[in-house]
């Protein structure tokens, strides 16, 4: 079936089927954030069944601290899911949340880069909160917020590590994110 199909199902789920023509796809977001649940749930969690070691969730609109921390992490021999789209996320969501959530499958923790577009967009606070829920959240890297308050609008109250992007150079952020997650090359599959 198709999301759109999928989607539509859902709104009428929720009691929304006479509506859905109105809203549209405004609630989309929050369907995908439910659908992750679903994805998490057919995780095998054995460290050598990942593809990925990381998946990094961040903003699409602002990749200052994502872009050079992703290489950072791949110098240190990190499997790190991590892409660039080639068009507007809103042009494709319903392909990119799919594709989102397979890739979150896929790898065995999540790290979040969040700052001022992360906690504005409309996926993003949805796909940390869905990694938080499921516990496979393990580092915050704070790019230019507060934790109070990117906490209080993420509607979380800790995570296991947070570190301020500011107060560190890219090379020991990615050292402490690797610390963090408890990664060690032995625990990931092998490399060839």
């Amino acid at each position: 079936m198709s999301a759109t199909k999928e989607y539509l199902m859902w709104l009428i789920d929720q009691g929304l089927g006479d509506q859905a023509g109105e809203i549209g796809f405004s609630l989309a977001d929050e369907f995908f954030a439910d659908h992750l649940d679903d994805e998490v749930a057919y995780r095998e969690d054995s460290p050598g069944s990942f593809e990925f070691d990381v998946f990094v969730s961040r903003s699409f609109r602002d990749l200052r601290v994502a872009v050079p921390l992703v290489a950072e992490l791949r110098l240190l021999d990190v499997r790190v899911w991590f892409d660039v789209p080639k068009e507007d996320p809103d042009e494709s969501r319903f392909i990119l949340y799919r594709f989102l959530h397979s890739a979150i499958r896929r790898s065995q923790v999540g790290v979040a880069v969040v700052n001022e577009s992360f906690l504005t967009g409309r996926w993003a606070p949805h796909e940390f909160r869905g990694l938080h829920r499921h516990g496979l959240l393990r580092a915050v890297v704070l790019d230019g917020v507060d934790q109070a308050t990117a906490f209080a609008r993420l509607e979380v109250d800790a995570a296991p590590l947070v570190l301020d992007a500011t107060a560190l150079p890219v090379g020991e952020l990615a050292a402490e994110v690797v610390r963090g997650i408890g990664w060690e090359r032995s625990a990931s599959s092998s490399r060839g």
